[in-house]
């Protein structure tokens, strides 16, 4: 069966309809979008309260002090990520969540960055996460908290909120790590200040370390070494694993 063609009149009819038929959606689509553009700067949406959790009350009190919104932010349409960026610029806070609350509230929820060790610049003593950034000082004449403490890898010029770089990063991660699996416990202290010549002290027992290379397997030869000698009765008073496949000790005493 032949298809029948449509008139001159017919195809400007359909023309005419589809014109209309666009018209309408775009008539729909400018309503919808003003009603929102309306409701988004309604006084009905503006936030009205901003609820905090955080694990402790001094940052909860610092994240509260560190978010800003205007006046007329909108529950609805305020971008969430200004927040965040407004929160995680505190060097305590490690993550947050937000949630947009029916009408007028925000919950913010935050993390605190945990300290794994303190690191050293110059008189300062600095907490550091595990991610590398500097969370605060200790306050001059207050007992550091009992962490680990390494030297040798910031300056005197660090300041809280800074990441340590890299190679820094990896020191600290490395060796809090291996102290954990070797059960060294509590303040050991390793002195990174000459590269080349590391130093780990644990209660009156020295460890030689030589260089960066291979720092957890030596500190936990070091910590295996210490925890066999003393089951034997052994004060020793250093343990040198500069040289992991010959490894020298010396007692306490000896000259």
């Amino acid at each position: 069966m032949r298809r029948r063609e449509e008139s001159p009149q017919q195809r400007a009819g359909q023309v005419r309809r589809e014109r209309m038929r666009h018209a309408r959606e775009l008539v729909m689509a400018t309503a919808v979008l003003a009603f929102a553009w309306g409701l988004a700067n309604s006084p009905l949406v503006y936030v009205h309260e901003v609820q905090v959790t955080a694990p402790d009350a001094e940052l909860q009190r610092l994240v509260t002090e560190a978010i800003h919104l205007p006046s007329e932010a909108s529950t609805l349409f305020y971008p969430l990520s200004r927040i965040e960026r407004q929160v995680l610029r505190l060097p305590e806070a490690q993550a947050v969540e937000i949630e947009r609350m029916p009408f007028h509230t925000l919950t913010v929820k935050v993390y605190r960055r945990v300290p794994i060790a303190l690191v050293t610049g110059g008189t300062a003593h600095f907490l550091v996460g595990e991610d590398g950034v500097l969370v605060g000082v200790v306050p001059p004449g207050k007992t550091p908290l009992k962490l680990p403490v390494i030297d040798g890898l910031v300056s005197s010029e660090a300041q809280p909120g800074q990441r340590l770089q890299d190679g820094s990063r990896w020191v600290v991660t490395q060796a809090v790590e291996a102290g954990r699996r070797g059960g060294l416990t509590g303040e050991w202290h390793l002195d990174c200040s000459q590269p080349f010549d590391l130093c780990l002290s644990y209660g009156n027992v020295k460890g030689f370390l030589g260089s960066k290379d291979n720092l957890g397997r030596k500190m936990e030869l070091f910590a295996n070494l210490l925890q066999e000698l003393r089951q034997r009765g052994k004060r020793p008073a250093y343990i040198d694993v500069r040289v992991p496949d010959r490894i020298v000790w010396g007692p306490a005493g000896s000259s």
